[in-house]
């Protein structure tokens, strides 16, 4: 699945996340999503504040009304394989139209 990787430090790149344990890495431990204009997710740590985490500003811009802590992880939601609902990859449209929103945030390329 396709993410943009979005860190506390406004940089931001493309990244192929495997599944549930890629997830938590990228976010440093246990997930929850934050809604974005549908089907946007943001997928945060869930004790990003508990554990004193950096606050992430340029996510928390994105999600409008609460502060987001640490480094996250931009999907959707939509429905997986098996005809399920799921967090699923971003497509190129959808990166595309993130590069185009962020406003001082650097890009890394692979």
């Amino acid at each position: 699945m396709t993410a943009i990787y979005l860190r506390t430090d406004s940089t931001a790149e493309v990244v192929e996340i495997g599944g549930l344990k890629d997830m938590q890495k990228a976010v440093g431990g246990y997930f929850e999503t934050a809604r974005l204009d549908d089907p946007f997710r943001l997928i945060v740590n869930e004790e990003g504040a508990i554990n004193g985490l950096k606050v992430n500003v340029k996510a928390t811009r994105l999600y409008g009304w609460s502060p987001i802590f640490g480094d996250v992880l931009i999907m959707k939601s939509g429905e997986n394989e098996d005809g399920e609902p799921d967090i699923i990859g971003l497509d190129e449209k959808d990166i595309a139209y993130f590069r185009s929103e962020f406003t001082g945030v650097k890009w890394r390329e692979k």
